[in-house]
């Protein structure tokens, strides 16, 4: 378990003792237990530039090409405090942006996604000539805005599942992608993909229960990738079709650890993926 996540349990636990005793205190406790939270995600946060290969990469790659990312942003149900983390909530959310779309006279992120989606039929707005939001919807779609949106401590807990999705993924690219390495790109970060597939494919069951004992061990806590249906995996039948759902969750295993761990059985990696809701921790 990592040690932010046992800081984050001691501080759930601390906050619980003291509010049965301090009952008159409960905002300032809240307040605390907040401050506390805030603390370590912004310990956690990757502050500096990374090494050149790996900003190249994550400005060069969609967020789409890693679908259990990009599904733990958009519909993941529980993940996040704020909920769907849309490319179209990423447009919304940046001021100038917002200030942009308005002046088409489009104020919802309803309204900006029907205009997205029927440009596709030929129903063109004169938004999608601007060359200021041409340039942010782009780059909206690659993983080093993701890389920038999560060095705000508030948007970490806004989308917390989401923040720990992407955490999972820049941590295995920072280790994969050196500077060193002649291998290109692609081969670095998808090397033995197929046989990681097969491998947790073959042990979904036990990668499964190993996940779902250690969210158990840990009340309020959720795995960021495919929460919902994870109990139902832990008791899959034997050559029973694979689900949409459980297939996100294998290519998330899969993704982000090395074929010689999974060869040993070894799922720490995929841990990685438990949080604790920071707004569970005061409820």
């Amino acid at each position: 378990m990592e040690d932010n996540l046992k800081r984050m349990i001691e501080i759930m636990d601390n906050y619980q003792k003291k509010k049965k005793t301090n009952k008159n205190d409960s905002q300032q406790l809240k307040l605390n237990a907040k401050n506390s939270i805030i603390e370590i995600i912004n310990n956690e946060i990757e502050f500096e530039e990374s090494n050149e290969r790996l900003q190249m990469y994550l400005e060069n790659t969609n967020i789409t090409d890693l679908n259990f990312l990009y599904r733990s942003l958009e519909y993941m149900r529980g993940n996040n405090q704020d909920g769907r983390l849309s490319f179209e909530r990423f447009a919304f959310l940046d001021e100038d942006i917002r200030n942009l779309i308005n002046s088409y006279d489009i104020f919802t992120e309803a309204d900006l996604f029907e205009v997205i989606f029927f440009f596709s039929r030929g129903l063109h707005n004169p938004l999608l000539n601007d060359e200021e939001f041409i340039n942010f919807w782009n780059k909206a779609h690659k993983l080093a805005y993701l890389d920038i949106f999560f060095k705000n401590t508030n948007n970490c807990l806004a989308y917390q599942g989401s923040y720990t999705t992407y955490k999972y993924v820049k941590k295995y690219l920072k280790e994969i992608l050196k500077e060193d390495s002649q291998e290109k790109d692609k081969d670095l970060v998808y090397k033995d993909i197929n046989k990681k597939l097969n491998i947790v494919t073959e042990n979904l069951v036990p990668i499964a229960n190993e996940l779902l004992t250690l969210r158990n061990q840990v009340p309020e806590s959720r795995i960021s990738v495919c929460n919902q249906g994870l109990k139902k995996t832990t008791v899959k039948k034997e050559n029973s079709p694979i689900t949409f759902e459980q297939q996100i969750f294998i290519n998330a295993i899969a993704f982000g650890t090395t074929l010689e761990k999974l060869k040993d059985r070894n799922y720490e990696d995929a841990k990685q993926l438990l949080y604790l809701p920071h707004q569970r921790i005061t409820k």
